[in-house]
């Protein structure tokens, strides 16, 4: 555990972000966010108008705005307009609580008010195990 916590100590969003990722526009259909989620494998999306994050459109907005409004209803009606944003210098435990506290998957990291990418609990696990393998190689 001391390893992992010194593998950590400093890493900033920038480091640990996922910056391939899908985004959506206020206009597109709920049906394009369906097909994204069916035919890979980010089931979260930001939505970007005019190169500036307006929403986040997760499962529970998706299959909510499906089963009121249909494939065919816009994703600004079914998106969160209020959710917590990541700055790229933000270290690591500010970054934790704030996606703790936000009971969601996926936190969009932003640059200047631009989206520049995504923090996932998931990636952050990917990046712990490379350190530790990275640390292991170091010691021996």
């Amino acid at each position: 555990m001391a390893q992992v916590k010194s593998a950590l100590e400093g890493v900033s969003a920038r480091k640990i972000m996922v910056t391939d990722f899908i985004s959506l526009t206020p206009e597109d259909t709920l049906e394009r966010a369906v097909e994204l989620v069916l035919h890979g494998t980010q089931q979260d999306f930001p939505v970007v108008e005019n190169s500036r994050l307006v929403g986040m459109l997760g499962n529970k907005e998706l299959l909510e705005g499906l089963s009121q409004g249909g494939d065919e209803s816009s994703i600004a009606e079914s998106m969160r307009r209020e959710f917590p944003v990541l700055a790229v210098g933000d270290q690591l435990p500010a970054m934790l609580e704030k996606l703790q506290n936000s009971n969601r998957r996926v936190l969009p990291v932003v640059d200047h008010g631009e989206l520049v990418g995504l923090f996932t609990a998931e990636n952050l696990a990917e990046f712990v195990m490379v350190q530790s393998a990275l640390r292991r190689l170091s010691s021996l």
